[in-house]
């Protein structure tokens, strides 16, 4: 029979491991307060196509899914995003909770446009006219009746804009939308899974919920 107090050093030992891993995994149930309209949420999941999205990033290989919020009010976070069944590749673009878009994921972001509210509300609208598009599992940007996770924000923000604000990279010959051609310029981070959890700057003027 094990002595009485390993038995309470162990059960110590647990409730500590317990409450740290409960704390560090909080963030993919919960988003932190202040998230808006627009911004641009991250994650690097474990998928099949996580090391190829990682992979094909020139600046920071860290993510390999990025969809934009599409309304956040009362604590509850909706996002836009393009994916498909690993095994099968057949997805579209579609809504879907703050819970469930990081439920697997090993770490997550959030940026922000660096330029003007309106806009930035303007990438949810944007987006929300693609619903329900296929999701493009040959990747390719000369069908745009199909379209891939960052294909698709990409276009999103380019169309709010006006201009480009995302641009491409290279790949094997062809342009492909890496992750990080998404966020490395006119975006600013606001919260990391890493190093920030529940702080979220604020930003003055966008409206809190994107439904109208």
């Amino acid at each position: 029979m094990r002595p009485l107090h390993s038995i309470r050093l162990a059960a110590l030992v647990f409730s500590v491991v317990g409450a740290v891993v409960a704390q560090d995994s909080q963030w993919r149930q919960s988003p932190p307060l202040g998230i808006a309209v627009g911004d641009l949420v991250f994650r690097k999941g474990e998928g099949t196509w996580t090391p190829y999205f990682i992979g094909v990033s020139t600046r920071e290989k860290r993510f390999s899914h990025v969809g934009i919020v599409d309304s956040a009010k009362d604590g509850k976070v909706v996002i836009l995003h393009a994916d498909a069944d690993d095994s099968t590749g057949i997805g579209c673009v579609r809504k879907e909770n703050w819970s469930g878009f990081f439920a697997e994921a090993l770490e997550g972001a959030v940026y922000r446009y660096d330029g003007s509210a309106q806009t930035a509300v303007r990438f949810a609208e944007e987006g929300r006219t693609k619903l329900g598009t296929p999701f493009d599992r040959a990747f390719d940007m000369s069908t745009p009746d199909k379209l891939y996770c960052t294909e698709y924000v990409r276009g999103a923000l380019n169309a709010a804009a006006g201009k480009e604000l995302v641009g491409c990279t290279i790949v094997s010959g062809k342009p492909f939308v890496a992750i990080d051609d998404i966020y490395h310029h006119d975006f600013t981070k606001i919260w990391d899974s890493e190093t920030s959890a529940g702080n979220v700057a604020a930003r003055s003027g966008l409206p809190e919920n994107g439904s109208r």
